[in-house]
């Protein structure tokens, strides 16, 4: 954790910010920026992209993803922002995320709930399958209503 405040801005991300994006998700194993589909918001920090989360849409299910800040940054609130400007831009929409485990009380924080897998649109049921694929640690479906 970096023991010194630092300011950072909270923005809609723009084509400009796609290489850097693309660049931290490819390292991740996430799905690369969309922004046909995807609202993605950035922290930035003295020019730096520091942060970054997003909602995906698909056809008939939303699906909050994508975060990420840069270890240098954390502890820093840079993540509870981001997702508390995301849930803001959801509304009264459903929306599901599939975080590890141990991220779970963080996402409860926003009104995420643990929820069956049961009755799923297909396109979560897929997300879910693969990140129980590719990913080493547990993850759990959430669902905010």
């Amino acid at each position: 954790m970096n023991p010194v405040a630092v300011s950072f801005n909270l923005r809609e991300a723009t084509e400009s910010d796609r290489p850097a994006i693309n660049a931290i998700y490819a390292t991740l194993g996430f799905m690369p920026w969309d922004p046909g589909q995807d609202q993605l918001l950035v922290a930035v920090a003295a020019d730096r992209l520091v942060g970054c989360g997003r909602l995906h849409r698909y056809e008939g299910a939303v699906e909050l993803g994508g975060m990420y800040v840069h270890p240098d940054f954390r502890g820093q609130a840079i993540a509870r922002k981001i997702l508390e400007s995301l849930v803001d831009l959801l509304g009264a929409e459903v929306c599901y995320c599939i975080p590890f485990d141990h991220l779970v009380p963080f996402y409860e924080q926003f009104g995420f709930v643990a929820c069956s897998e049961e009755s799923l649109p297909a396109v979560i049921e897929e997300k879910v399958a693969f990140f129980r694929d590719v990913y080493l640690h547990p993850t759990i479906l959430m669902v905010r209503h």
